[in-house]
């Protein structure tokens, strides 16, 4: 994302240097009759500079030149405008979403169900869940907080926290499994009974009750309660039954969990909503800024620049219907027209100057794709017209040079941060820039 918002900056200088003199054409020729002579000329470099004069921030630059400018462009080069208009309208909230989700693996609620499932429950992890559990102080919280420590082999502790739920909420059905399968656990089947018939008491559809129940009494070797308890069970979800037989065995008690929902709320709670966040920073004023130049910018797609101008193919002078008559449709000024479409016959000392004229603009040209080129690969190439390949290496520079400057955290899991080799990663850097600044530097030589 970084590296899209750093290409964008690069067209709108591109459409800057290429299309701003068109933009002060129109305005000269649209003041010229209204102020004073040589005010006209000013007023059109104040409005191509005026996010500068005003001191406002770079992204305000991006946004105005690629609204004020990109209509000028061929029909190609006014949909890039668009897409980077859009690229930097959407970049607060896409920044917000890929922080929050990048942040994610880190959450002490996230971290500890990915700890339970995978059976690796480290003590960093238990004392940081277990401080959101102590802070947020909900039943979820809690019951986490007591899986991680059933866990991590401290029974006594977790019970005190599932008798802690209990106290809050006497018909939480999961903890009293719980509760009952520490206590069959420790070979206490009494007292895993007693839990086991409270749950069924407390929530007559909670299969895993009765599953584990039926363990229970085939234990204490009441087989005909077993039976009854297991067909129950099967009777609510003989698929959860079947599952748990397979991965824990007939003989053995499963632990009930928090569905996806409740870990997806207590998630939402310790690191906070992802779409709040999201709304908010799509209100700052950039974002705004972006979104109404993007709707102008496909309200006059069709018709072109803000003011009427264009630049001949064969000279570069700008015109405009103002001061040519047949500019409208037409791809060449006055005096090319006369000279390259019309054939006029000219005298010697006019076709001579005009030549010189053409030579210059196409040496000005080549002077500008190749330092363009030097100063910012792949921007040259689109300033040549050749979007596809100068696109792809401006954004691709882009990306090593994001990659380079970014922060190492950015790139690489934190936790292994301190182990990992951080010049491999310089080093191929490096390489990636040195090899976009080549192709670029071979694209200028070829122009």
């Amino acid at each position: 994302l970084a590296a899209l918002l750093v290409a964008s900056g690069g067209y709108a200088l591109v459409l800057l240097v290429k299309y701003s003199r068109l933009f002060r054409h129109g305005v000269e020729e649209s003041l010229a009759d209204r102020v004073p002579e040589g005010i006209d000329r000013v007023i059109g470099w104040v409005l191509v500079f005026l996010p500068l004069l005003l001191f406002l921030s770079p992204p305000w630059w991006v946004i105005y030149w690629l609204v004020l400018l990109g209509g000028y462009g061929v029909r190609s080069e006014r949909i890039l405008a668009v897409v980077s208009l859009a690229v930097v309208a959407l970049a607060p909230t896409a920044f917000h979403s890929i922080s929050w989700l990048s942040a994610l693996p880190q959450d002490p609620i996230f971290r500890a169900v990915s700890a339970i499932e995978s059976r690796d429950v480290t003590h960093a992890i238990a004392q940081a869940c277990e401080r959101q559990a102590e802070e947020q102080g909900s039943e979820d919280a809690l019951f986490l907080m007591a899986r991680l420590l059933e866990a991590r082999g401290r029974t006594n502790r977790a019970l005190e926290v599932y008798d802690r739920i209990l106290t809050k909420d006497p018909s939480n059905g999961r903890a009293l499994v719980n509760r009952g399968n520490i206590h069959f656990d420790r070979g206490d089947g009494g007292r895993a009974v007693g839990d086991y018939k409270k749950a069924t008491d407390k929530d007559r559809n909670l299969a895993i009750a009765w599953r584990n129940g039926s363990i229970a009494y085939a234990q204490q070797l009441d087989t005909e309660t077993s039976t009854e308890w297991l067909r129950k069970a099967q009777a609510l979800d003989r698929d959860a039954v079947e599952y748990w037989q397979q991965t824990a065995g007939p003989e053995h008690v499963v632990d009930a969990e928090l569905s996806d929902g409740e870990v997806r709320s207590l998630v939402r709670r310790s690191h906070g909503e992802p779409l709040g966040g999201a709304v908010q920073a799509a209100m700052n004023p950039v974002t705004l800024a972006g979104a109404i130049g993007l709707i102008l910018s496909l309200a006059s797609f069709r018709r072109g620049g803000i003011v009427d101008a264009s630049a001949c193919e064969k000279c570069g002078r700008a015109f405009c219907t103002r001061c040519h008559a047949g500019a409208r449709g037409s791809a060449y000024c006055t005096q090319c027209t006369h000279l390259y479409v019309k054939k006029d016959g000219v005298s010697p000392e006019v076709r001579t100057a005009k030549l010189r004229e053409v030579e210059r603009h196409v040496a000005l040209n080549s002077i500008a794709v190749r330092l363009f080129n030097l100063a910012l690969p792949g921007a040259g190439g689109l300033y040549a017209g050749r979007l596809l390949v100068g696109g792809l290496l401006l954004l691709a520079w882009s990306l090593a040079i994001c990659a380079l400057v970014l922060p190492p955290i950015l790139l690489v899991d934190p936790e292994r941060l301190g182990a990992f080799d951080q010049s491999i990663t310089f080093g191929l850097q490096i390489l990636a820039l040195l090899a976009v600044y080549l192709v670029a530097l071979v694209q200028s030589l070829r122009h």
